[in-house]
């Protein structure tokens, strides 16, 4: 993942090029539908918005981040779920009884 570029774009005072990056990357990851890099990327920005002392924008992310680790947790829930089920039908012995 690209992030180490959003920190050294912060770390080198070039705060307008990490958030172009982050909202480009961002973008990317909602249009890819990849919701862990959309959480990565959301929490990185989160860093960078509390570094800067934007409140608003630290409230508003914050809130964005929240929702889409609550979806991700959601999603990986029904993912272990789906698989223990998975597991369950694959012990199944559905070939023995034919010959």
């Amino acid at each position: 993942m690209p992030f180490c570029c959003h920190r050294v774009q912060a770390d080198t005072n070039d705060v307008d090029g990490a958030k172009q990056m982050l909202t480009s990357s961002l973008t990317l990851c909602k249009g890819m539908g990849d919701l862990a890099a959309q959480v990565a990327t959301l929490s990185v920005s989160q860093q960078l918005f509390q570094r800067l002392k934007e409140g608003d924008k630290v409230a508003e992310n914050f809130n964005y981040l929240a929702r889409k680790q609550e979806e991700l947790s959601t999603r990986i829930q029904a993912a272990e779920d789906d698989a223990a089920q998975h597991n369950s039908v694959l012990g199944w012995d559905v070939g023995s009884g034919y010959a």
